[in-house]
């Protein structure tokens, strides 16, 4: 009797345990604006999960994928959640250290974009959930582009240049680029080969070789040099330009409206928005994205019960989803969100455009496909800088030698 008195009370406190831990603490690595939409919904989370705390960690967001990297390799010390970039996703997959949450969200399939879901999967497991997901569309000045009888919307991307010539010069720009500008300016370059259904590897990893989409659009972004103000990241000469009401357009995801917003509140009302310009009129109604996140769970999670708790309701419920938006600026990965009022407000700095019916709601991301990405977005960026500062003789040489090492490396 005493042996099985024994054996009930150990099993009590092996039950015991197990419930301290599924439930405690939530530590989730974030940075900046996504750790201002996780303390908007710490209250609500904690209030319909009882027992589960959720802890928020701020990191700058390449000093977080290191130090994940590193706790991966070590199997100590990762959070129970981690925010990351879409684009480097792949190789904290391919650690084998992360959850495989197929059963738990494996259903959730048709409530994202394939271009987003596609990046959370592997051999046909599910690593996390999009957070997000980031369409170009194009921001433009409506007052200075009717006042120069510019008809709106600017359908293709070579009207967009044959009226960025027109209107380019002395001292006014059409559109910004980052020269030099390492992995931003493959970013940007990615946003518009990505909109006409471009890749840089096929879906199995390998590098697309005699690449003529790639180096067309290389090509083109090279072009954009004539009629864009050229300057690296946070130069103040983008500040001054914008302000002072020689910056035309502005091609970027919803979060450069916030920078513009933060940098020019005075311009309030004379910014509109409308959709990513077609490569041709009868081309597929793509655009392209720059950035994009995940949340995904380290295997070694502490409280893998309140760490699935955290991320669906992040990630797959329209109530965290609508804070991505409106603290964070995102665009929602969750689709059902889209229909919500959350995200259909009128935006007064764009004289009350709806943004997501007006300038998303109309094109579609392809997927692209990130394989090897932190290392081949260096190779991309510091050809396109050689490419900017002349070291090439063509575009078309600039991108065979992108090709080239890119096949070396990755052979």
């Amino acid at each position: 009797m005493k042996q099985a008195a024994r054996l009930v009370a150990a099993l009590g406190l092996v039950a015991a345990f197990a419930t301290v831990q599924a439930q405690g603490n939530v530590e989730y690595w974030c940075w900046t604006e996504h750790c201002a939409v996780a303390q908007a919904l710490k209250p609500s989370f904690e209030a319909q999960n009882p027992g589960h705390t959720l802890v928020i960690t701020e990191l700058g967001p390449w000093d977080l994928h290191d130090k994940l990297l590193i706790a991966l390799a070590s199997n100590t010390g990762a959070p129970d959640v981690a925010l990351l970039v879409q684009r480097r996703f792949r190789q904290y997959i391919e650690s084998g250290r992360l959850l495989d949450v197929t059963d738990d969200f494996g259903t959730l399939e048709e409530e994202y974009p394939p271009s987003v879901w596609e990046i959370v999967t592997a051999n046909g497991q599910i690593y996390g959930l999009p957070y997000d997901q980031n369409p170009g569309v194009l921001f433009y000045r409506r007052d200075l582009l009717e006042q120069a009888g510019v008809e709106l919307p600017i359908e293709t991307w070579s009207e967009f240049v044959e009226i960025g010539r027109e209107l380019t010069g002395d001292g006014r720009y059409m559109t910004w680029q980052f020269v030099p500008g390492g992995g931003w300016g493959v970013a940007f370059y990615t946003m518009f080969l990505q909109s006409r259904g471009g890749n840089v590897f096929d879906a199995d990893g390998a590098v697309i070789r005699n690449n003529e989409l790639a180096a067309d659009t290389l090509c083109f972004y090279q072009s954009l040099g004539d009629i864009a103000l050229q300057t690296e990241n946070n130069s103040p000469d983008f500040f001054v330009a914008l302000k002072e009401g020689n910056l035309l357009t502005y091609a970027n995801p919803t979060w450069g409206l916030y920078r513009v917003k933060q940098l020019a509140p005075e311009l309030s009302g004379t910014w509109d928005a409308q959709p990513w310009p077609l490569w041709s009129e009868d081309a597929e109604p793509f655009t392209g994205a720059w950035g994009g996140n995940v949340v995904t769970i380290p295997a070694q999670s502490r409280n893998p019960v309140g760490a699935k708790a955290w991320v669906e309701f992040l990630a797959a419920s329209t109530e965290g989803q609508s804070q991505v938006w409106q603290v964070g600026g995102l665009v929602p990965a969750y689709q059902p969100t889209l229909a919500t009022d959350a995200v259909l407000q009128p935006d007064p700095f764009l004289a009350g455009t709806v943004i997501y019916e007006q300038a998303i709601a109309s094109r579609t991301l392809p997927v692209f496909n990130y394989f090897n990405w932190a290392q081949a977005e260096t190779i991309i960026g510091n050809h396109i800088d050689r490419m900017f500062a002349g070291d090439y003789a063509t575009c078309g040489a600039a991108w065979n030698a992108i090709e080239a090492e890119l096949a070396a490396t990755f052979q």
